[in-house]
């Protein structure tokens, strides 16, 4: 033991400034506490690049790193030995998926900067060509330590992580996974997949672990639980090339797109201002409920509000998310007991706990914002503290918000109850100062390990809104559910246009005739639009929280409609899906 720590003593001055992990010595170490070590050097929430091998741990290997720490690309770099041997090495290479029997060590080479201002070409550089000059002593690979996206695609590597062990794991795969329902990690590869896809999923992995308890290769199917009016459709939470098969019947199971189904444009400029005729508001709520009933999404021109309007939009939202990581966390996303909406700063890959969305997001609810409240409102009060330091920033997003509702919001839901054949004017009180939110999406260029990965920039998934209002993004992304065919159609608006679409609210108070559409934002098929920085805007609609949600359409095809309920017990129960178990308020007993 002293003639260890000698060694390691030495080593240790050989690379000062670096501060090792004091824990050579026999003390006994809970393991969830050695877990968390790496903590300390590899935080959560910063990109992250690894290489890693089984070695022979010698003088060469010592020298080498000894002198690449002479020039390092910066403070985020880390090499670590794990010792193995001992019981380890006592059970046969065959006796269990893991065949590194033989190896003393391995070796981690771990490179980190920050995701904003960092380099990471030098990065990943720095650690590439270290790795390059302990590769002769190599002996294996650790499979939970396939950090290079490269790596993890390759079949060599797969090869070399379960050796002679290999075709017994991918005949076991074959048999009890046919249609690769497991694949949302570094997976054993499978024959009758496509190559494109094999390499996507078994990637998935090689970037930064999220801690996301579902994964980009799952299915709305396992949060079914959670909602709140009735959803048939079942689809993928992010575009893959090579879907789920529930058939399970080993088929390879192609997504398909529909590419002759286009979402309904109409001229709300048609209703909007003075003297406008019974029989235009007819025509324009008969078109708007059509289009809703069918898919659930519908694109508005002529708004009334100008082009430069949204430009401008645009510009502020690249200043908010271009704040230091620092900044934006003090404003880390909240909800206050008896508010419905979670308001603040989301980081990438953290706007769920499901899956690890390739976006930031900054949501700014009424009570932050400088608007009029009505008059018996109830509830957490105004908070004007979840803003950035960004000139202005507050000030345009208000009156942004403001414009919207007092332009859109009404005429929209009086179309929806003139289609319903209601009373046009039974929500006025409620909407005429909505709550709503505006949400800011930041979707920054996608880095080759999250495409690799097969996130999605925003998972599919349906709005928990009465309904939503989108100033149009140029950059393609957003995708809509065909719930008829069960086909996506990828959405184009004009510039300057309002993409509108039902949400679960909506769909409950019309007793599922207007349903909460499915719709995600995937990455661009022109790889150099990924390079690109994408933004958006929507606006989100609600019922304030103490509001009830009552059925206002009978069907002949159902018995009944949905009982009543108070807008935020449904809001927050559907909304642990993304948040976790007890997140909802219930309603005291």
């Amino acid at each position: 033991m002293d003639g260890g720590k000698k060694l390691v003593q030495q080593l240790v001055d050989a690379l000062s400034p670096v501060q090792p992990i004091q824990t050579v010595g026999p003390e006994v170490m809970p393991y969830f506490q050695w877990q968390r070590t790496g903590d300390l050097f590899a935080p959560h929430g910063k990109p992250y690049y690894l290489k890693s091998g089984m070695i022979d741990l010698n003088e060469d290997v010592m020298q080498a790193s000894v002198t690449a720490f002479q020039t390092t690309p910066g403070k985020g770099v880390v090499v670590g030995w794990s010792q193995l041997g001992g019981a380890v090495n006592d059970v046969a290479s065959t006796a269990t998926a893991y065949p590194g029997r033989s190896a003393d060590y391995t070796m981690e080479i771990l490179s980190t900067w920050d995701k904003y201002s960092g380099d990471r070409t030098s990065h990943v550089q720095w650690t590439r060509e270290l790795f390059n000059k302990v590769q002769p002593h190599v002996v294996g690979v650790y499979n939970n330590f396939i950090g290079d996206v490269e790596d993890a695609a390759s079949t060599a590597k797969q090869q070399e992580a379960y050796g002679h062990n290999l075709a017994k794991l991918q005949s076991l795969k074959q048999k009890y996974d046919p249609a690769y329902f497991f694949h949302g990690n570094i997976n054993i590869p499978l024959p009758n997949l496509e190559q494109g896809q094999q390499q996507q999923d078994d990637a998935t992995s090689s970037s930064t672990s999220t801690g996301r308890d579902i994964g980009v290769g799952a299915a709305n199917t396992a949060l079914l639980k959670y909602e709140g009016v009735n959803k048939k459709q079942e689809y993928n939470l992010s575009e893959h090339a090579v879907v789920i098969n529930r058939a399970g019947d080993g088929n390879v199971v192609q997504e398909e797109f529909d590419e002759e189904c286009q979402i309904e444009t109409l001229d709300i400029g048609t209703i909007l201002g003075e003297n406008v005729t019974e029989e235009a508001k007819d025509k324009f709520a008969q078109q708007l409920g059509n289009a809703l009933h069918h898919i659930g999404f519908a694109v508005l021109v002529n708004t009334g509000i100008p082009v430069e309007k949204y430009e401008k939009a645009e510009k502020m939202v690249h200043s908010v998310f271009e704040l230091d990581l620092d900044t934006k966390m003090k404003y880390r996303a909240s909800r206050p007991k008896g508010a419905s909406v979670n308001q603040g700063y989301f980081p990438h890959k953290e706007t769920s706990d499901i899956h690890p969305d390739l976006v930031e997001g900054w949501v700014f609810s009424r009570r932050s914002m400088d608007l009029e409240y009505p008059e018996n409102f109830s509830g957490p009060g105004p908070d004007a503290d979840l803003w950035p330091p960004v000139e202005g920033a507050r000030t345009f997003f208000s009156d942004l918000t403001q414009q919207h509702t007092s332009t859109l919001v009404l005429p929209i839901m009086r179309s929806i109850l003139r289609y319903l054949k209601r009373d046009e004017h039974s929500f006025d009180e409620r909407l005429k100062l909505p709550q709503c939110a505006l949400r800011l999406n930041y979707y920054p260029p996608v880095q080759d390990a999250d495409d690799a990965m097969g996130a999605a920039r925003l998972l599919g998934h349906e709005d928990v809104t009465l309904f939503t209002l989108l100033p149009a993004p140029q950059v393609e992304g957003l995708q809509v559910l065909n719930r008829h065919n069960n086909k996506w159609i990828r959405l184009v608006a004009p510039k300057g246009a309002m993409v509108l679409n039902t949400g679960d609210y909506m769909q409950r108070l019309t007793n599922d005739w207007l349903p909460s559409t499915t719709h995600r934002v995937s990455k661009p098929r022109d790889k150099s639009l990924m390079k690109q920085t994408r933004v958006s805007f929507p606006l989100n609609i609600y019922l304030w929280e103490q509001d009830v949600l009552e059925t206002i359409k009978e069907r002949e095809d159902k018995e009944e409609g949905y009982p009543p309920v108070r807008a935020i017990y449904l809001h927050t129960a559907i909304t642990e899906k993304y948040y976790g178990d007890n997140y909802a308020e219930r309603e005291e007993p």
